[in-house]
C-alpha cells in the first residue's frame, strides 16, 4: 500500500491554535481510496502530536494505533482510480490467461503432441485430425 500526504496548515484566531490536516491516498497503480485526519493544537511535527491536542479523522477504519502512526483501512472511494485499476487488472488477467494457453499449445506442438489435449501424435499420419479429441491440426508437426 502506498500513501501520500498533503499537509495543509490552517491558522485560526482563537488562541492561535494550529490545525494540521493530513490526507492519505491509497492504491496501486492509481490511487483509489482516501482518508483524512485533523490534529488541533498540534505542533508542526508530523511524528507526534503535542500534549493536549485533539485529533479527528474520517474515511478509515482504524485497525491499530500507536503514538506515532495509525494503521487504518480507508473506505472513501476515488471512482476514477477504481475504474482504471479494474480495467488494468482485468486486462492483465486476460493477457496472462491467453498467453498461458498459447504457450502450452506451442510447447505441445513442438513435442509432437496435440495442442488441445496433449495426445501423442508422432504415430498419427500428417494432415489427419487428432484421434483422441478430434481437433483439426493446423501447421506442421
Amino acid at each position: 500500500m502506498s500513501e501520500g500526504h498533503c499537509p495543509l496548515l490552517v491558522n485560526y484566531s482563537p488562541n492561535t491554535a494550529i490545525m494540521h490536516l493530513a490526507v492519505q491516498e491509497y492504491g496501486f497503480p492509481l490511487r483509489c481510496a482516501w482518508s483524512w485526519r485533523v490534529d488541533q493544537n498540534a505542533a508542526i511535527q508530523v511524528t507526534a502530536p503535542a500534549a493536549g491536542s485533539k485529533s479527528f479523522s474520517g474515511g478509515a477504519f482504524v485497525l491499530h494505533s500507536t503514538a506515532n502512526e495509525d494503521y487504518s483501512l480507508p473506505y472513501l472511494p476515488i471512482w476514477l482510480g477504481i475504474f482504471a485499476n479494474t480495467v488494468t487488472y482485468f486486462t492483465m488477467f486476460l493477457a496472462l490467461s491467453y498467453g498461458r494457453r498459447q504457450l502450452l499449445s506451442t510447447l505441445r506442438r513442438r513435442r509432437g503432441l496435440c495442442p488441445a489435449c496433449a495426445y501423442d501424435l508422432r504415430a498419427t499420419p500428417a494432415g489427419s485430425p487428432c484421434p483422441e479429441c478430434g481437433s483439426a491440426l493446423t501447421g506442421s508437426r
